[in-house]
């Protein structure tokens, strides 16, 4: 196995995993605000970055199978830029699902696959809770945003055709995600953003840990509840760090049919 497809094929909640290590013997003690900041910062940074690599290894991998791909890639026809926003990311994505429905045209993401892939990332982020301090000191100082992002993604558990709409054509390549508008009433009212808004959340906030920007931001979350429901999505780890374990989710699944097409051995 190369060191390319072990990293692939690593899952992204062993960071989380690492922070939930390094916090375990701290369970029931107390953790300061800017402390707890420090390690939902850090892990978040580290999750962000380990995932625009692999996608990025996800396209080396593909070039190195695929000669007109790789043209394409090398050229500047197919750019996923840094594989940070969403649009970059499905961009990676849908070129893996377009290789193996060229192999398989029956590949598809069953209701079964898609609540695995939820509620793997909820019970991974609960139990990173669970594990550490940072239960403690989110209940203590931030509970609006515990409440958000545990009605969120409970309410979206019952709903999992709202994420992978899956037609790889060219009028509706593969989508992570699908508009509000579309939503069902019940998770209409359990978002006050869209479920893409929330992505778009993420990637604003990576940009400000990327390019520390947050060293002369203010980013105290009690700032934002005067604005508006909206803004309790802002800053949000727990949100992130679902919204990741998802998109990594989804990637190894798909990775993992494309070598079973295209790689006797791996």
């Amino acid at each position: 196995m190369s060191k390319h497809v072990a990293f692939i094929l690593s899952p992204l909640h062993g960071i989380l995993e690492d922070a939930s290590g390094i916090l375990a013997d701290g369970v029931g003690k107390m953790l300061s605000n800017k402390s707890a900041e420090y390690i939902l910062y850090s892990t978040f940074l580290k999750m962000t970055g380990a995932q625009e690599q692999k996608l990025k290894c996800v396209c080396w991998e593909i070039a190195t199978d695929n000669y007109e791909f790789r043209y394409k890639w090398q050229s500047g026809q197919f750019s996923p830029g840094e594989c940070s926003s969403l649009d970059d990311k499905q961009k990676v994505l849908n070129i893996l699902y377009k290789q193996i429905s060229e192999k398989d045209s029956t590949f598809t993401f069953a209701d079964s696959d898609r609540s695995i892939i939820i509620n793997s990332a909820v019970l991974r982020v609960e139990k990173f809770l669970n594990t550490s301090m940072i239960k403690y000191t989110m209940n203590r100082t931030h509970q609006d945003e515990f409440r958000i992002w545990r009605s969120t993604f409970k309410e979206l558990q019952n709903y999992p055709a709202c994420i992978l709409d899956v037609q790889p054509t060219n009028k509706n390549p593969f989508k992570i995600i699908i508009k509000r508008e579309s939503y069902p009433q019940a998770l209409k009212n359990a978002l006050f953003v869209g479920w893409d808004d929330l992505f778009q959340l993420q990637y604003n906030h990576r940009n400000r840990c990327a390019h520390n920007t947050a060293s002369y931001q203010e980013t105290d979350m009690a700032l934002f509840r005067n604005l508006g429901q909206v803004d309790l999505y802002r800053y949000n780890y727990l949100i992130f760090f679902t919204l990741l374990l998802i998109i990594d989710d989804i990637t190894i699944k798909l990775f993992k049919n494309y070598l079973e097409l295209y790689i006797d051995e791996y």
